[in-house]
C-alpha cells in the first residue's frame, strides 16, 4: 500500500515535464526568435544604410 501510494505520484512527475522546464523551453525559444529579428533588421538596416 505504501510502495503503491508514493510510486503514483513519482510516475506523474516523470511523465509530465515541470513547470520550470516548459518556462525556460518557452523562454529560450523566445529568446531565439528576438535574436533572430534583431539580426535581421540589423542586416536590412546595413543594406539601407550601405545603399544611402
Amino acid at each position: 500500500m505504501l510502495n503503491s501510494r508514493y510510486l503514483v505520484p513519482h510516475e506523474q512527475q516523470l511523465n509530465q515535464p515541470s513547470r520550470t522546464t516548459v518556462l525556460s523551453a518557452r523562454f529560450n525559444e523566445w529568446t531565439l526568435h528576438i535574436q533572430m529579428v534583431f539580426k535581421f533588421s540589423n542586416e536590412k538596416f546595413c543594406r539601407w544604410s550601405c545603399l544611402n
